[in-house]
């Protein structure tokens, strides 16, 4: 109301947030460091770096280096 007494009605934009609903974060798929394909096909193996890798990738890496280093 103003001061005279006169109801005065003033325009508010409707925010455009308001009437959709919350978008949930898509969670992040966690995936292999070697082959990076989702860790869900495979049982994940931790390295001591804090990453996650398919048994099949740790087996691959365990025996490159075991025979680089027989040279």
């Amino acid at each position: 109301m103003s001061a005279d007494g006169n109801l005065k009605f003033a325009l508010t934009p409707v925010s455009p947030l308001l009437g959709k609903k919350p978008v949930a974060p898509v969670p992040q798929e966690r995936t292999c460091a070697v082959c990076e394909l989702p860790l869900a096909s495979q049982p994940p193996v931790l390295l001591k770096f804090g990453r996650s890798v398919h048994l099949d990738c740790y087996l691959r890496m365990w025996k490159r280096s075991a025979s680089r280093g027989s040279n």
